[in-house]
C-alpha cells in the first residue's frame, strides 16, 4: 500500500459467489454497501447494497502493464465505447471506484497475491500464473429474475430484438481488436448458456457471433422457467422438458443437448420454444418472447429467407 493511499471500508452480510473451488471461475462477488450498518442486520432492518466488489484470479501476465487481457483495461474499453450510445439507449455504466491488483502485507513488506507469491512457483515461461485482481463498481444491477412481466424482460435483454450486451466474465473475455491473444480455454461460465464451440472444444477461431449465442440460450432458459418473478416453475419441473440437458455433468451431453436443440429451425421449435412457460392469463404474452427467441435462432443460426415466422403476429 503507498503513501498517501486512502482506506475504505466496506460492509457485507453474505457472499454472492464464493471462490471455493479447485476448477472454475476462481471468482468471488460480494454485494456492499459503505454506509456503516445501524443495529443488527436483518430482514427488517436489511444493508441498503449499492456497490459490488469482484475478486478473481484469472490467468495473467506477471507484468500487469503486459495483460492484453486485463478486466479493468476490458471494462474501460467497454465503458468508452457506450459512453456517448448511453444517453440514447437508456442505459446506466457502472463507474470504477477502485481497481488493482491486491497486494498484502508480509514481514514489513508489501507483496502482490499471486501464486508466485503462495506457492514459490516463479517461472517466467510458466502459464498458470494467476494473480488477485479486484474491482469495486457501483452501482450493482438488477438480477433478471427480477422482472416483473415478459415485456420488461424482453426490454432488458434487447431493443426491437436486437441485445444491447451483456458483459460476463470479462476476465475471461478476448478483444477481437487485438491480435495474437492467449486462448483461455477453462470451462467456465453458467453452464446451460456456455457456447457450442466451447463445449466441442472447437479451435474454430472466436467472433462476436460466438458472445450472441449466450443470448437466446439465456432468453430459452428463462422463457422455459418463466420470465416473471414469482410466477415461475421450479427449477425441479425442468427435469421434464429437454432444455433440462443443457445443465448437466457431462460436457459431450451438453454439447449433443444444444446441438439438437439448435440443428434447425424444427428441432428449436419443438424441443425448445414449445415448451416456454405459458405467461399472462391466455398465455399471449408468451408469445413475444417467442418471436425474440426465433429472430435470434434465425439470424444467428439459420439463413433468414427460409426460416418460417410461425409465432404470428405479436
Amino acid at each position: 500500500m503507498g503513501e498517501g493511499a486512502v482506506v475504505k471500508d466496506y460492509y457485507f452480510s453474505t457472499v454472492r459467489c464464493q471462490a471455493d473451488r479447485v476448477f472454475g471461475r476462481y471468482t468471488r462477488c460480494f454485494l456492499t454497501t459503505d454506509v456503516i450498518p445501524m443495529g443488527v442486520v436483518s430482514a427488517t432492518n436489511p444493508l441498503i447494497l449499492t456497490v459490488v466488489i469482484k475478486d478473481s484470479w484469472a490467468l495473467s501476465k506477471r507484468n500487469a502493464a503486459d495483460d492484453a487481457r486485463d478486466e479493468v483495461r476490458s471494462l474501460i474499453k467497454i465503458k468508452e465505447g457506450l459512453f456517448e450510445k448511453a444517453a440514447e439507449l437508456d442505459i446506466i455504466i457502472p463507474e470504477i471506484v477502485a481497481s488493482g491488483r491486491v497486494s498484502f502485507l508480509r514481514n514489513d513488506d508489501w507483496v502482490e497475491d499471486n501464486t508466485d507469491t503462495l506457492y514459490g512457483l516463479g517461472k517466467a515461461d510458466d502459464p498458470s500464473f494467476r494473480a488477485h485482481c479486484r474491482i469495486v463498481m457501483s452501482p450493482i444491477g438488477e438480477p433478471l429474475r427480477s422482472t416483473k412481466s415478459v415485456a420488461e424482460f424482453v426490454t432488458v435483454i434487447g431493443d426491437d430484438g436486437i441485445a444491447r450486451g451483456m458483459l460476463i466474465d470479462i476476465d475471461y473475455a478476448i478483444d477481437l481488436d487485438q491480435e495474437e491473444q492467449d486462448k483461455r480455454t477453462e470451462m467456465t461460465g453458467t453452464e446451460p448458456y456456455i457456447r457450442i464451440n466451447n463445449l466441442s472444444e472447437s479451435d474454430v477461431e472466436r467472433t462476436s457471433l460466438d458472445d450472441w449465442e449466450s443470448i437466446p440460450c439465456l432468453i430459452c432458459w428463462f422463457a422455459t422457467l418463466g420470465t416473471i418473478s414469482g410466477k415461475r416453475r421450479e427449477y425441479k419441473e425442468l427435469a421434464k422438458f429437454p432444455i433440462a440437458d443443457w445443465r448437466h455433468e457431462s460436457t459431450a451431453s451438453m454439447l449433443t443437448a444444444k446441438q439438437s436443440a439448435f440443428n434447425d429451425f424444427e428441432s428449436f421449435r419443438d424441443i425448445i420454444v414449445n415448451n416456454f412457460k405459458p405467461e399472462g392469463d391466455k398465455g399471449d404474452e408468451g408469445r413475444l418472447i417467442k418471436k425474440l427467441a426465433v429472430y435470434l435462432h434465425k439470424h444467428l443460426f439459420q439463413t433468414p429467407d427460409i426460416t418460417p415466422d410461425y409465432c404470428g403476429p405479436a
